[in-house]
């Protein structure tokens, strides 16, 4: 099914017919015996890929380790949540959950136990970073990345979305990147903040928006 998938680059049981071994003279009792097989309620993917993915990156030589979250939808009908590590143009998925959900946006309660189990799957020593777009923009995903995951994180934020600079009250995020402020050295929201953050400066914001559309568009590579 292996050899299938790569040589058909789909998803598709009916397109990886011709490439299995198999005794069957008739399409539908191959197609029947994937499925069968896939249907295995022994087989525990997760648990056959923690230890593949832990290898993969057990040499890990940089000293920072991006992390990609995202949503794809399929047929308007399941929602897959996935994170990955970004490396090069590649996104090697770490975990990830598909549900029945009409929607790319999700709640934090729909991916939580994904993060932690994500931590016993990286390099030990590693500076982690958090990217997201904004429709993560959840009080509880940063403060379960800074305060209990070790984590730094960059979410894109929405333009209209409203910040406080201290001493100068509330503004929207737009006007700040217009008028080119440097006014984030600590981002908080309800009490949660990185220690580490990125100047929001206009170009600083067009390095990063670049940076994680980058990492979206190279992991849409993915058979689909």
């Amino acid at each position: 099914m292996v050899v299938a998938l790569i040589q058909t680059g789909e998803v598709n049981l009916t397109q990886w017919l011709s490439h299995l071994p198999c005794r069957g003279c008739f399409a539908q009792s191959k197609q029947r015996r994937v499925r069968r097989w896939l249907g295995n309620a022994r087989i525990n993917v997760h648990r056959l890929y923690k230890p593949l993915i832990q290898a993969a990156l057990a040499d890990w030589q940089e000293d920072c380790l991006y992390l990609s979250l995202d949503t794809s939808l399929f047929w308007d009908e399941y929602c897959l949540v996935r994170l990955a590590v970004v490396h090069r143009v590649l996104a090697l998925p770490i975990v990830w959950r598909v549900m029945e959900h009409r929607s790319a946006s999700v709640a934090f309660s729909d991916y939580r136990e994904m993060l932690y189990q994500a931590v016993g799957r990286l390099p030990k020593g590693v500076k982690v970073v958090l990217l997201a777009d904004r429709g993560f923009i959840h009080t509880e995903l940063m403060q379960a990345a800074t305060a209990q995951l070790g984590w730094h994180y960059r979410i894109r934020l929405k333009s209209t979305t409203w910040i406080w600079r201290a001493g100068k009250g509330w503004c929207q995020l737009k006007t700040a990147l217009e008028c080119g402020w440097q006014l984030i050295h600590q981002v908080r929201f309800i009490g949660n903040y990185d220690p580490d953050p990125a100047m929001a400066s206009r170009k600083q914001y067009d390095k990063r928006r670049y940076r994680l559309e980058f990492t979206i568009q190279t992991d849409n590579g993915s058979p689909d």
